[in-house]
């Protein structure tokens, strides 16, 4: 998944720096790159990657299980990824496409740590 997002920005990065050669002309302009990773003087609270699985899950499970089973969804959780359980998914004819879109939905809710 790294690899990916790594190869999409680089194709985003190309596309500007060919916009900025067309429009300013090679050679004309200064591109510089920043980040906002966070900065170190302020206090930081840290993703509870299990409380973010244990979300995941009763919401798939709410919005999926017909008895009072309570199933695991998620296969293994590595920040920022969550791996839905495709074999569980597959086992009880669920639509990949609609648990990963109420997956996001209840990450987005998740409290920190």
């Amino acid at each position: 998944m790294m690899k990916e997002m790594v190869l999409r920005l680089d194709k985003h990065i190309e596309a500007a720096l060919e916009a900025l050669a067309e429009l300013a002309g090679a050679g004309n302009f200064t591109l510089a790159f920043a980040a906002a990773h966070g900065a170190t003087c302020i206090e930081a609270n840290a993703v509870d990657g299990a409380s973010v699985v244990l979300a995941i899950d009763a919401a798939l499970s709410s919005a999926f299980d017909v008895s009072s089973k309570k199933n695991r969804y998620v296969e293994r959780y590595v920040y920022p990824f969550v791996y839905l359980d495709h074999a569980q998914l597959r086992r009880y004819d669920i639509e990949p496409r609609q648990a990963r879109r109420l997956r996001a939905r209840r990450r987005c809710g998740v409290r920190r740590a």
